[in-house]
């Protein structure tokens, strides 16, 4: 671990508070959204290019590059289409990792996929700064959903080997929601107004990666409408972003308003019905404005989708005892 880095034992206080029960909620934990990749691994900056000017290779990757920014898993299919034609092609390699990281939702076999097309990335590219970044985006992912401090300090090892060869926004950025992860809530600030992270360069995705930063230090500080104003920025930036999405609906319930929370939730299902973290907020939001059952029903989903996450399951073991009706006298 490196040092001066806090292990911590994740405080399942998201429910709760979710619910508007405070009690024993560390709240510099309460929100410390899943880090999709907002930037597509095909950007500029990312190494590896069809050779020879092949256009199915060309078209294979571009089909990848669209249904991940629309959170498609099946853009992993148009990526691996890629890799057959080009073994040694990078960007497809790291797009199909971070698929397989946004399917995983706890499940340690697919974490391990996502891991393993990263290291292939690195393999065929030891210089690959998107690579690094991916790896610690499936780490930062899956201590989300499994919560081993371990991947935190994994996560972090990473993007120091980034910004070690020099600025990187993606970086920095991705660095934030690190602290906030950890419950370190005034290094996340420090790190965020950092001069790298105030550049503007115009990039819509960069513009939604910083409103995702600041909508997730703003939740990690209960500042209820800087997180829904920044939530809302990020959506506006990358309309397609299932972080950003989550975001929303997580602001609103911190601003008491889960109607406002409902629908944005239910906007995420409409594009993406088995997801995991939008099912439990659609059930917390339910909860709060008193349909009893229908969140019951919500909460038994999302139970069902999240089954390989012990974080979650905790959360919705609370949320249900919350749920269940008082016992007869």
């Amino acid at each position: 671990m490196a040092k001066g880095w806090r292990r911590i034992v994740p405080l399942f206080g998201y429910g709760l508070v979710l619910l508007g029960c405070q009690a024993g909620v560390n709240e510099e934990l309460v929100a410390t959204p899943t880090p999709y990749l907002v930037r597509s691994p095909i950007a500029p900056e990312a190494q590896g290019t069809p050779r020879n000017g092949d256009a199915s290779l060309t078209d294979a990757l571009a089909t990848g590059e669209a249904g991940f920014g629309a959170g498609d898993p099946a853009a992993a299919t148009a990526y691996s289409e890629a890799i057959v034609r080009d073994p040694s092609l990078v960007p497809a390699f790291i797009g199909r990792g971070l698929v397989a990281m946004g399917q995983a939702q706890g499940d340690p076999a697919t974490y391990q996929r996502a891991l393993d097309d990263l290291n292939r990335a690195l393999s065929l590219e030891p210089a690959s700064i998107p690579a690094r970044i991916g790896r610690a985006r499936v780490y930062l992912d899956r201590f989300r959903f499994r919560g081993d401090p371990t991947d935190l300090d994994r996560a972090r090892t990473e993007l120091d080997v980034v910004l070690a060869k020099g600025p990187s926004e993606e970086a920095q950025l991705l660095l934030v929601r690190v602290h906030v992860a950890a419950g370190d809530l005034v290094e996340a600030r420090r790190v965020l107004d950092a001069p790298v992270v105030r550049r503007v360069n115009g990039d819509s995705a960069s513009e939604s990666e910083r409103a995702i930063a600041r909508a997730t230090v703003a939740l990690a500080g209960r500042q209820s409408a800087e997180a829904v104003t920044a939530a809302m920025a990020a959506l506006d930036a990358a309309p397609a972003s299932i972080e950003a999405n989550r975001l929303l609906a997580e602001a609103h319930l911190l601003d008491d308003d889960p109607e406002a929370a409902l629908n944005a939730a239910d906007d995420l299902l409409a594009r993406r019905e088995d997801d995991g973290p939008a099912l439990f907020l659609r059930a917390a939001a339910l909860a709060r404005l008193g349909q009893s059952a229908e969140a019951e029903r919500a909460t038994a989903l999302a139970r069902e989708r999240l089954a390989a996450s012990p974080v979650y399951l905790a959360r919705i073991a609370q949320m249900s005892v919350s749920l269940a009706p008082a016992a007869t006298p």
